[in-house]
């Protein structure tokens, strides 16, 4: 099984509906996975309406590492992650802190951006994990959706 289908089988067991609002979005999308022509190195994801990369170009993990370090994190137990991205600060901070426990939640506004993550990063893991939530539009109270 692919990463493209193992995320979406999971997605939908887990969260069907937001399974169900991705697969209803319009194929055209204002995100686009940028992958790099060197070996080892993470997709990117850019923003085709401003032209913003998410990440270094450079080397998209070895950014959010150091963001991850520089914080500093004893017990990293509470995490309320605003904007999904591509989930790189999540695996960062299990990486580098070992969490373990707690509660965790991920925050994204634009389903967007989760179908396009879907397609090349794996985080069927992320998205069992019991202690992880993941948030969206719909979760939102009224005065927070656009």
């Amino acid at each position: 099984m692919d990463i493209k289908e193992k995320n979406w089988q999971t997605l939908k067991q887990k969260y069907p509906q937001i399974y169900e609002r991705l697969l209803a979005l319009p194929a055209q999308s204002d995100y686009a996975i940028i992958m790099s022509s060197k070996e080892g190195i993470v997709p990117n994801m850019k923003n085709l309406k401003t032209g913003r990369l998410f990440y270094n170009p450079v080397n998209p993990m070895a950014e959010v590492h150091q963001d991850i370090k520089n914080r500093k994190l004893k017990v990293a137990q509470f995490n309320v992650f605003l904007g999904a991205g591509m989930l790189y600060h999540v695996f960062a901070l299990y990486d580098l802190v070992k969490v373990q426990g707690g509660s965790h939640f991920i925050v994204e506004k634009n389903p967007d951006i989760l179908r396009a993550l879907m397609e090349v990063v794996d985080i069927s893991a992320i998205l069992t994990i019991p202690t992880f939530t993941f948030w969206w539009e719909r979760n939102f109270p009224s005065y927070l959706r656009q």
